[in-house]
Formats: structure tokens, sequence, C-alpha cells
């Protein structure tokens, strides 16, 4: 859904009534639904330019809607670019190992390695996306974020460079959350 028709949806649902809406916008940034790491936001450019996004948020906030701005900022789903860094970016569990995660099948609850790994991002890397998706919210006058995936892991991260207790990861995550 490019940001112009998101609006027409919006247009749609307005013209028809419904009000209050608060909405999530997600797969609008860095490769789409399976985000690359957000050390920055790059828009999808199939999706629309910047000004059709702040567009389209302006529209919602003229009409009483809260448009939200959706992005992953605990994981890494593609290790092959520039911004991420196995060494630098990935988090550590206690044996050293880094944390490479694969998606689990809802039928038979089996790993399924046959799809490509993500990575589960240090303290400081998940920190930093979060930060930057609230920029880009300011920016876009978004009405807010919506952290796809805060709160649903808090990890440690065991590299002695580095480390952090969960205390640690879940104190800095609601520092930037308050």
């Amino acid at each position: 859904t490019t940001f112009q028709e998101a609006r027409n949806i919006l247009e749609e649902l307005n013209e028809n009534g419904v009000k209050n809406l608060s909405v999530k916008l997600c797969g609008f940034m860095n490769g789409g639904m399976k985000q690359t790491i957000l050390s920055k936001v790059d828009l999808v450019s199939r999706l629309g330019s910047k000004k059709d996004l702040k567009a389209l948020t302006s529209y919602a906030s003229e009409n009483g809607m809260k448009l939200y701005l959706d992005g992953v900022t605990n994981y890494a789903y593609n290790k092959k670019i520039d911004d991420f860094l196995l060494s630098r970016d990935a988090a550590t569990m206690a044996s050293k190992v880094i944390v490479k995660l694969y998606s689990f099948d809802p039928v038979y609850y089996g790993k399924q390695d046959y799809r490509d790994p993500y990575y589960l991002l240090n303290v400081k890397g998940i920190t930093m996306a979060m930060e930057n998706l609230w920029e880009a919210a300011k920016t876009y006058n978004a009405a807010g974020v919506s952290f796809q995936d805060v709160g649903y892991q808090l990890s440690a991260d065991y590299n002695p460079r580095r480390f952090v207790t969960r205390q640690g990861a879940k104190e800095q995550q609601m520092e930037i959350l308050n």
C-alpha cells in the first residue's frame, strides 16, 4: 500500500463516519516488512516520497486520526548490509555465542532453519534504533511510534566489552520510552 493509497483509505473511512482512528504504518522503511537494522530511516521508495509520507501524516492529524510509525528495534534481519556487523551489533549469550534466531513454525513448533536467520541486537543497537524511530516520527509529524518488538524479548549482552544485564537493558529502554 503506497502512502497515497493509505491516505485514500483514511479518507474513505473518514467520509463513512469512522472516527477516532489510531493507525499503525508498518513496512514503510528500510526494506519493508523484513526491515533492516534501524541505524537510519530510509523510506521504501515504491511506497512514495518523503513529501507523500508527510502528506499522509498531515491528513491524519488534521482529521483527528493518530498515525504511528511502526518499526523493528530489537532485531536485524539481514547480516549482509553495510550498517550491520555481527561482532559489533549482535547480542552475545553467556557462552560468548552470537544470538542467532530462526522463525518457528506455528503448526509443528519446529525451527524453520530453511529460512534466513535473524539476529538479536545488543542493547546499544536497540536503543539507537528506538531513538532513530522517534526522530523519524518527529520529522514526519506522526502522532508517535509503535515499537513492534520492545517488551517482547528483554535481553542481556554478555560481551565483556559491553556487558549489560537484563535489568540494565530494561532501564535503558524505559528511559527512552519516558
